[in-house]
């Protein structure tokens, strides 16, 4: 008897020691499984890139040794994934980064599928970071697998992390509101109030009562489901609060004062914050003490007093005002959103285009947040992190003009705080609504604020004596949204560009590292155009007359014979003759360009079938139904220049009638379309937003321009430049000037795996300046999947940078020129200087993580821009001018720099730069035959055999083709033509 006392004592002791106390973070949860610290090698384990754990003074810890590291556990205990859904976490960690949660199931394998993230923390300090795994439809069946990978970024190598517990779990039902807004519905006028269950069960039968109205009943709210709530409501002459409470399963969850005015006939500000009892409360404030700039009002506030103050000034002869508003309070307010005076308006007077640079670039009626070309893991992004946002203004087009708002996203919302969220719908189909809405709140994301929500996750506290303060510019300008970004120029200045990494002579010799020595193959004699994708080593024809005038420029023969290349040699044997140009082959290609032109001069969307399968594969992979990238037969501005652009180079070189229609033809399509985009459907989505299509755009109506000398081209040209300028940064969000890492393959950057590498493998310097002046590629993704929000492509703005380069050399626009310098500039800073990738620049740069990302590029772009700024040329490029004749206009091309041109009917004379005694080849197309050419003022010869000939003259009389060819002892020359 005795014995067995003690036995069942002793079994009771132990399971009491055993079992893991429920933290107070987990009060009222329905509990699976805690893995306390002590307990965590039930099955967990570290399976990549993560030391050994060891636990002291009763936590676990380790270190990311490595790129990718993730802790396991495949033995998590088959739970019912429909009976628990969050997994929660407590722990610490020496650096910020983001925790991915992976899973696997019996019906989802792991996978891009089955990942869920939340930021991390890099203070020091513990927190609780909670997931709702059931947010992902591929939370079905019985759980097999767990997977952390903790704080993925570029500082997670080195990471030492401490872990308390990890638990899975289910939570009761929570109820929270979204942002409550009103509307006008024809002649009712209507509240929504967003009702969301964010917890892991049914919530009890609620009602909602408006004033002294009959309450609404309210049916249970499913787990994450949004219930939106229609109440009609009387508007006031003078705006009056309407109280709105929501109470469920008897207790109550929200009260909500708002005005009954018009929302953008009175200046508000807006409190939400949490009340002693755990109440939402959310609050619009009509000021009740006015003078001519200063507003004011008083609320009580859970036994204190809250003072908002707004601040108006009306800027002179603009319709521009600047609001500050401010908070203060006397007793500590958990603020969960702090917001002035808001653009919100009935989408029926918006009429136009919207734009949120770096995220929405909209045609008219366009919806924001629309997933169809995004994917819907990625679709909302109606509350951004700010660093995806390239320039802090958005804006509507509405029928009084071009609405918007803009702010400094530096300022201190509070005392240490910067970087406040802004948020915009048009219209708010987020919330079942039919409003725009643009508006500039805090505290911000990620600290207080999950991405694209309109309160926060976690309250901040404002403490009497503080203060939280907002400034915003509110504008009506005249004119198109693709003015608004020149605007924003013009009234905040243009940002200072980073310094060009070495001077234009110093990235020139960057460039020339990768072009003899990292990217070329002595035992090939050829180069690749990437590390990181693949690309075989092959001779390249332009790579080698780039190495041989370099060559020649500096007067080092050693550039040339590093490429296996006779410094003596000339440079037409890689650009070939002008001659060429006129061949049967040459023809032939432009004929099948134009074949693909529909009638109506765009050229359709298509895709293969081995495209389409590849698109399947990463679509299954976020469960949609998808095989193509836009629509079969559709075409928009980027699918045209694409095609349009090489029709229009032959109708320059040639003069080819068929070339000079059709590229017409092409030229009016491209500019009936006034948003960039489809100019990188190998990957990307052909409606979405593109600064590569407005490059494209601008090359093809300056060729225009060249082509018939009709101003309309530059006009156009001009806007599709301005249309580039959203995907630019023009301010540094406050990142390290020194990157977190480089991740780049292994194998010298061809391998299978990649990993993370210090900076001082790749930069002299490791500091890199790169914003402002760094460039999105897209608004959207690869593959419905592949996030390039806040992830600069500097090649797609590099591309733009140096089209504006052209356009700007006939219509001058100091804007575009100096956000183009800026592009460069970004781009030297990024560019690697040494290291097996040296000269070469990323693919990407995340700014979140501040990591460089591969593939490594060949430079050039960032040649080419160089080059420009001392006066030189890519020898291998082509300068055209469309000039007059006797017969017609007349297309004038050279592989020299023209630095002085005259012309007139009959005579026509240009200064041309190229290298001393270098064979120059030039081409007049459409000329009639010359009376007279002459070479630095002495007659050439005409010739019928022009590559026999050292300097002479040849006309093609079938083609009306006039051939100069010469060789100069000086670098520049005059050369002239008469008829």
């Amino acid at each position: 008897m005795l014995v067995k006392l003690i036995l069942a004592l002793f079994i009771v002791s132990i399971t009491t020691a055993c079992a893991a106390p429920v933290p107070p973070e987990l009060k009222d949860c329905k509990i699976h499984k805690i893995w306390p610290c002590s307990a965590l090698n039930e099955g967990w384990r570290p399976d990549h890139n993560v030391s050994a754990f060891s636990v002291k003074n009763g936590i676990l810890s380790f270190t990311n040794t490595g790129s990718d590291p993730w802790i396991i556990n495949t033995t998590p205990g088959s739970a019912d994934t429909s009976s628990y859904h969050f997994l929660g976490i407590k722990m610490r960690s020496s650096v910020s980064g983001s925790n991915q949660i992976y899973f696997a199931t019996d019906e989802s394998p792991l996978g891009e599928s089955t990942v869920i993230q939340c930021p991390v923390r890099g203070d020091g300090q513990f927190h609780f970071y909670e997931v709702n795994l059931s947010q992902l439809k591929t939370w079905k069946g019985k759980l097999t697998t767990l997977r952390i990978d903790p704080v993925n970024g570029g500082s997670e190598v080195g990471a030492k992390v401490d872990i308390d517990w990890i638990a899975l779990y289910q939570v009761p039902a929570r109820i929270t509101i979204g942002r409550p807004y009103t509307w006008h519905d024809g002649s009712k006028n209507i509240v929504t109030i967003p009702v969301r269950n964010i917890g892991g069960e049914p919530s009890q039968p609620g009602i909602i009562k408006l004033d002294n109205n009959e309450p609404k009943a309210i049916r249970p709210v499913r787990p994450n489901e949004t219930c939106t709530v229609n109440l009609e409501f009387q508007p006031k002459a003078n705006p009056e609060t309407m109280r709105i409470r929501g109470v469920f399963g008897g207790r109550k969850r929200f009260n909500i004062e708002m005005s009954t005015g018009q929302a953008m006939d009175v200046y508000t500000a807006v409190l939400a914050y949490l009340d002693k009892a755990g109440v939402i409360n959310y609050i619009e404030v009509l000021p009740t003490e006015e003078r001519a700039r200063v507003s004011r009002a008083k609320r009580s506030i859970d036994g204190g007093t809250a003072t908002f103050t707004l601040n108006f000034n009306t800027l002179p002869n603009t319709r521009k005002m600047i609001v500050t508003t401010a908070l203060n309070a006397t007793i500590p307010i958990k603020v969960l959103r702090f917001e002035g005076p808001r653009i919100e308006f009935s989408s029926s007077i918006s009429n136009g285009h919207a734009l949120f640079p770096g995220l929405e670039y909209l045609d008219a009626n366009e919806p924001s947040s629309a997933s169809a070309h995004i994917g819907p893991k990625l679709a909302d992004r109606h509350v951004p992190h700010p660093y995806k946002i390239t320039v802090p203004v958005m804006a509507v087009e509405t029928e009084v003009g071009v609405i918007g708002v803009s702010w400094d996203p530096l300022q201190e919302w509070a005392p240490g705080h910067a970087l406040p969220c802004a948020e915009f719908e048009v219209p708010n189909r987020s919330e079942g609504g039919a409003n725009t809405l643009m508006t500039v709140f805090a505290p911000s994301i990620p600290d207080y604020v999950d991405e694209n929500s309109e309160f926060a996750r976690q309250p901040y506290t404002l403490k009497p004596g503080q203060a939280m303060k907002l400034t915003t510019t509110f504008f009506i300008s005249n004119g198109k949204i693709s003015d608004v970004i020149p605007d924003y120029y013009a009234s905040h200045g243009i940002p200072k560009a980073p310094p060009i990494a070495g001077g234009a002579e110093g990235t020139i010799d960057t460039c020339f590292k990768a072009y003899t020595q990292s990217l070329y193959s002595a035992e090939v004699k050829g180069w690749k155009s990437h590390f990181g994708m693949g690309v075989p080593y092959s001779f390249k024809a332009p790579y080698a007359a780039l190495v041989l005038g370099e060559s020649l420029r500096k007067s080092d023969p050693t550039i040339a014979r590093r490429c296996d290349i006779d410094p003596n040699a000339q440079i037409a044997l890689y650009t070939g003759p002008t001659l060429g140009w006129f061949t049967d082959d040459a023809r032939k290609a432009a004929r099948e360009a134009i074949s693909k032109q529909s009638a109506d001069g765009g050229f359709p969307y298509s895709i293969t079938e081995e495209q389409s399968k590849r698109v399947k594969e990463f679509a299954d992979q976020v469960g949609i139904d998808a095989t193509t990238l836009g629509t079969i037969g559709e075409t928009n501005s980027g699918l045209i220049c694409r095609e349009l652009n090489g029709i229009l180079d032959y109708a320059l070189r040639t003069a080819d009638r068929q070339c000079i229609e059709a590229g017409l033809k092409g030229l009016e399509k491209l500019n009936t379309y006034t948003v960039p985009r489809g100019a990188q459907t190998w990957e990307v989505h052909a409606h979405t937003p593109d600064i590569y299509a407005a490059a494209i755009a601008v090359d093809a109506n300056v060729k225009g321009y060249h082509l018939t000398g009709d101003a309309k081209y530059l006009d156009a040209a001009k806007f599709w430049a301005q249309t580039g300028l959203p995907f630019v940064y023009s301010w540094a969000p406050p990142i390290s000037s020194v990157p977190a890492a480089v991740l780049h393959l292994d194998e010298n950057g061809e391998g299978k795996h990649g990993f993370l590498d210090k900076p001082t493998e790749f930069y002299i310097d490791t500091h890199r300046h790169v914003l402002p002046g760094a460039s999105i590629a897209v608004f959207g993704t690869s593959f419905y999947m592949v996030n390039w929000f806040g992830t600069p492509v500097q090649w797609c703005g590099l591309a733009w940078a140096n089209s504006v380069r052209e356009y700007v050399k006939l219509q001058p626009d100091p804007v575009l020129k100096a956000v183009a310098d800026a592009v460069f500039a970004s781009g030297t800073q990024q560019q690697f200087d040494k290291g097996f990738a040296a000269g070469t620049y990323p693919d990407s740069w995340n700014l979140a993580s501040n990591t460089v990302n591969t593939a490594f590029i060949v430079p050039d772009s960032i040649i080419s821009y160089a080059y420009s700024l001392i006066d030189e040329k890519h020898p291998a490029s082509i300068s055209i001018e469309g000039i007059p004749t006797p017969a017609g206009r007349a297309y004038f091309n050279t592989y020299a720099l023209i630095e002085d041109m005259k012309s007139s009917t009959n005579s026509f004379s240009a200064e041309l730069k190229w290298y001393a005694n270098q064979d120059l080849y030039t081409c007049i197309a459409n000329s009639p035959e010359p009376a007279r050419v002459n070479l630095d003022g002495t007659a050439l010869a005409r010739v019928t055999d022009l590559a026999a000939a050292v300097s002479g003259y040849y006309y093609d009389s079938t083609n009306k083709a006039l051939h100069i060819k010469y060789r100069t002892a000086a670098r520049t020359a005059k050369v002239e033509v008469d008829w």
